[in-house]
C-alpha cells in the first residue's frame, strides 16, 4: 500500500472516535433529563478547574490527546517494527531465555515510543527532535546509541549483532541519505540524528539498547528496528513503499506473539490437569496451579495481541 494509499485506512478510525465523542457531547448538550440538566449547570463550573489539574498532573497527556498527538496509526499497514528474539544457546541457556522474557515484556507492556505514534520532542545535543523533523525535506532516520548494559545482552543474545559508537552511527545514517531531486524534494531519508546514550531522548522513547526510528514526513513512527539493521530501512521503503532500493538481506523480524513461553505454560497445564482428573480434582494445590497456569496463559494471549483500532 502507497503512503498516500493508506490515508483513508490510518484516518478513519480517528475521525469516527471523534465524530461519536462530539455526537455523544451534542446529547448531553441538549438532553432536558432533570438529572442531566443539573449536572450541566454544575458541569460548567467545575470543568475548568478539572481540565487545569489534569493539564498540571498528568504531564500533558490530557493536552497531546486533545490536539491528536496522542493517537497513533499502529495498525497501519505503514506502520511496522522488526525485532530479533534472544534464544537459549548451550551449555547455558538460562541468560538466553531470561534475555527474551525481558525482550517480551518491554516490547508488550512498556510505556514506549511504537510504530505509527507521533514522535515526542526532546534536546538531543544542541537541538530537538523536532527541530530535526521540520527541517527534513523528507523522511527523517533517528539512531539511538542505547545503554552500555543493554546493548551487551542484545549483542550476547541476538546472532549478528554490531553495536556501534557514535561516528559509526552517524555513517551508516548518512550512507542511507537520499539525494534531493531537480525541485529540492527529497524521497527517502534527508535527515539524520544521532542520539549518544547520555542524551535525555532514551529516557523520553524510552530506548534500552541500541535502535533505530525511521519517521515519515508527517512526523510518525514508521519503523522501528532493535536491533539496529541498516537493511531493515531498505527493506521497510521497498515492501512498504514501494521504492527502488539496492540489494538487502534482514533476519526476519519476530512476531509479537512468543510461542515459547506458551508451549511451555500450555505443557504444565495439561500435565497438571490429567493429574488433577485422574485424582477426581480432590488436590487444592493442583487446582490452585490450575488457576495459575491458565491465568498466565491468557495474559500471554492477551499481551501478545496486534494492536487493535
Amino acid at each position: 500500500m502507497s503512503f498516500l494509499g493508506s490515508y483513508e485506512r490510518e484516518r478513519q478510525p480517528i475521525e469516527h472516535k471523534i465524530l461519536v465523542a462530539i455526537e455523544r457531547a451534542q446529547k448531553g448538550v441538549s438532553s432536558r433529563n432533570p438529572v442531566v440538566f443539573f449536572m450541566r449547570g454544575r458541569g460548567q463550573r467545575v470543568i475548568p478547574t478539572l481540565i487545569n489539574f489534569a493539564l498540571d498532573h498528568t504531564d500533558g497527556k490530557v493536552l497531546q490527546f486533545g490536539t491528536q498527538q496522542a493517537w497513533t496509526y499502529a495498525t497501519s499497514p505503514l506502520s511496522f517494527e522488526h525485532w530479533e528474539r534472544p534464544g537459549p544457546r548451550c551449555p547455558f541457556p538460562i541468560p538466553g531465555i531470561l534475555a527474551r522474557k525481558d525482550q517480551n515484556l518491554y516490547r508488550w507492556l512498556h510505556s514506549r515510543v511504537h510504530a505509527g505514534d507521533t514522535v515526542p520532542d526532546a534536546t538531543v545535543n544542541n537541538t530537538t527532535v523536532h527541530t530535526v523533523l521540520k527541517q527534513s525535506r523528507g523522511w527523517t532516520l533517528l539512531l539511538f546509541e542505547g545503554s552500555a548494559a543493554d546493548n551487551k545482552v542484545l549483542s550476547t543474545h541476538v546472532s549478528n549483532v554490531q553495536i556501534y559508537n557514535v561516528d559509526e552511527l552517524q555513517s551508516l545514517g548518512d550512507s542511507l541519505k537520499t539525494p534531493a531531486d531537480a525541485r529540492g524534494y527529497v524521497a527517502g531519508i534527508d535527515e539524520v540524528l544521532v542520539v549518544p546514550a547520555e542524551d535525555e531522548a532514551h529516557k523520553i522513547f524510552n530506548v534500552k539498547a541500541q535502535c533505530l526510528f525511521l519517521i515519515r514526513p508527517d512526523h510518525h513512527v514508521a519503523l522501528r528496528s532493535e536491533p539496529l539493521r541498516k537493511d531493515a530501512v531498505l527493506k521497510y521503503f521497498h515492501k512498504q513503499c514501494g521504492m527502488k532500493v539496492p540489494d538487502y538481506s534482514v533476519p526476519t523480524s519476530s512476531n509479537r506473539f512468543d510461542p515459547l513461553p506458551v508451549t511451555v505454560y500450555g505443557t504444565i497445564f495439561a500435565i497438571t490437569l490429567g493429574f488433577a482428573i485422574a485424582n477426581n480434582f480432590q488436590s487444592t494445590w493442583r487446582k490452585v496451579l490450575l488457576g495459575f497456569v491458565a491465568c498466565i496463559l491468557a495474559f500471554l494471549s492477551y499481551a501478545s495481541a496486534p494492536p487493535r483500532d
